[in-house]
């Protein structure tokens, strides 16, 4: 006998429930999914207490899981001056100065999300002299879209006196005097070094949250530090942490405070420690950088500068030994690896963990895995690795002249975010965001537009892979990413049908409700 549910949904029209039958309303008790079918059999099982819901004929999908984010930085970055739509360095330099103006003389304004390649005037790097316009009395730094390196005006070089010699830190060959150009994380830390308070960091993460929730996304893995750790203990405790997290550890490296390897050995945890909420999934490594930044490690040199090939972030030595170490620590590994070289040198340190000590489900993965060749497609499938891709990526960067084919060349490109040929060769598939920009729906209109014909995926599996595919990458396939009795009741309620309206339509659909745990987390227009 069905107990009586804590709510009912009517008149939807429910997708990925696994069944042939038509279902158009579910009945939910306790978080979990108890009852699926037509209007008239989920209406008998309603009791007084029992909330019914009426969606008009809306659209149902499993709650969206964004498998590769930097989450709780993105609410951190809510209060940043948001720089993501600026189309001009006119417009940065605007911006930055309305900041310096809410901001004391002598602190720091911080921006984040630019992307010169949206700019009509010049699409460049900006420059400490762009952003002395805006201050020369605040320290001033703001974080490319990519998050592989930023821009700090004079003051703010000043005051942190990097080394002219230190690594990322960019400094003009004629004059010697520093651009205000960072590559990469270690370059920013040598810049500015302070790090968000713990109150901070729950703020930012409440922010995070609600933005999630207006996007449909109840599920995401994240990219965190021990302190980070700390921020979502707390929501925890303090029931606000209403979003799963597979927490993916950063392994310590140049560039990104983390974990110490020895640490982690010693604790004994291992990935799938904790429960529905919040778990272990992953340990995170990093090869290189990004395409944008000219920090992606290629074999052949870039197209708009031909004298590089991208850069380590690490010591590859040291990459290849903590790959080992995680692996025979019961750790799932996420490598990440945008250029080709970088891949196969990804590719080589899970091969020759997994034959040393063989797991029979490992589920290793590969960040980005954005330039593929056909050899390193046949290694990711018979290693049985995951790739984890952003389909915002192609649809933002990789149109006709985009940041993509300048980075690359026409010749390249063909061979850039090959959804369509994973799918068919086998290769698992997740889709996450990075944050750039936090959408899945954008996602999905990305991989069905993919710019090359050939690696294009039907609305079906692309949201297949935004859903049962990350479920799948952290282990949880079984409790979430179809809409199926004793799965979780997290899913959210679209304005359209992705599967059948026109491919094109797909990025302007809208979240009407998302429903956490069977709680109803935002409601549009509410």
């Amino acid at each position: 006998m069905i107990p009586a549910p804590d709510l009912i949904l009517v008149n939807g029209n429910f997708l990925m429930t696994n069944t042939e039958d038509s279902v158009s309303a579910m009945a939910v008790r306790s978080g979990i999914i108890i009852a699926l079918g037509n209007r008239d059999t989920i209406l008998s099982l309603a009791q007084k207490e029992t909330q019914i819901v009426d969606l008009g004929g809306k659209t149902v999908v499993p709650g969206f899981n964004d498998a590769h984010t930097h989450f709780l930085s993105m609410g951190l970055h809510l209060s940043h001056v948001n720089l993501s739509d600026a189309t001009s360095m006119e417009e940065i330099v605007k911006r930055l100065a309305e900041g310096a103006k809410k901001t004391p003389k002598g602190r720091w304004v911080l921006g984040h999300g630019w992307d010169e390649h949206k700019f009509t005037d010049e699409k460049r790097y900006p420059n400490r002299h762009d952003l002395d316009r805006a201050s020369k009395e605040h320290p001033i730094l703001i974080i490319r879209i990519c998050g592989h390196m930023s821009s700090a005006n004079s003051l703010a070089l000043q005051t942190s006196n990097p080394s002219r010699v230190a690594e990322g830190v960019d400094v003009d060959p004629k004059t010697g005097e520093f651009t205000g150009l960072l590559f990469e994380g270690v370059a920013r830390m040598a810049v500015y070094d302070l790090q968000p308070t713990l109150k901070e960091m729950r703020e930012g993460l409440r922010l995070a949250i609600r933005e999630a929730h207006r996007l449909g996304v109840t599920s995401l893995t994240d990219f965190v530090t021990p302190q980070m750790v700390r921020a979502y203990q707390d929501l925890r405790e303090r029931g606000e942490l209403k979003i799963r997290v597979g927490l993916s550890l950063r392994w310590s490296d140049r560039s990104h405070e983390g974990y110490s390897i020895d640490v982690l050995e010693a604790m004994g945890i291992r990935t799938n420690f904790g429960d529905e909420t919040s778990k272990i999934t992953c340990v995170k490594l990093a090869i290189d950088g990004s395409l944008g930044a000219h920090t992606a490690l290629l074999h052949n040199p870039y197209s708009d500068d031909s004298k590089n090939c991208g850069a380590f972030i690490d010591d590859i030595n040291r990459i290849r030994e903590s790959v080992e170490r995680a692996h025979c620590a019961g750790f799932q590994v996420a490598i990440h690896a945008i250029g080709d070289k970088a891949l196969d040198y990804a590719l080589e340190g899970i091969e020759k963990s997994v034959k040393a000590r063989p797991r029979s489900d490992h589920r290793h993965r590969v960040e980005h895995a954005e330039l593929t060749s056909d050899e390193q497609l046949r290694r990711i499938r018979d290693l049985k690795v995951i790739a984890s891709m952003q389909p915002n990526f192609i649809g933002v960067w990789g149109r006709p002249g985009g940041m993509y084919e300048r980075r690359l060349g026409r010749e390249r490109l063909l061979h850039c975010n090959m959804y369509r040929r994973m799918l068919d060769d086998g290769i698992s598939i997740c889709f996450g965001s990075d944050g750039m920009p936090f959408d899945p729906l954008l996602g999905i209109w990305s991989a069905v537009t993919h710019p090359i014909e050939s690696s294009r995926l039907t609305s079906e599996e692309a949201l297949t892979c935004y859903t049962l595919g990350s479920a799948y990458a952290s282990f949880d396939e079984k409790r979430k990413g179809t809409l199926e009795v004793g799965k979780l009741a997290d899913m959210a309620v679209l304005s359209d049908n992705p599967l059948s309206v026109d491919p094109d339509s797909i990025k302007d659909i809208k979240v009407e409700m998302t429903i956490f745990g069977g709680e109803i987390v935002y409601r549009r227009n509410h």
